[in-house]
């Protein structure tokens, strides 16, 4: 993302930077959720 433009993608840069680089935080744990049988 270093190389992006800064704005090119403002979603994916709150994501990070309000969930993905808090300690703590593991991804795979929104897997399972996504790949629930219920889940549509």
């Amino acid at each position: 993302m270093r190389d992006l433009p800064a704005g090119t993608y403002p979603h994916l840069a709150e994501l990070a930077a309000e969930h993905v680089l808090k300690p703590g935080y593991d991804y795979a744990d929104e897997l399972p959720h996504a790949l629930a049988p219920d889940a549509a």
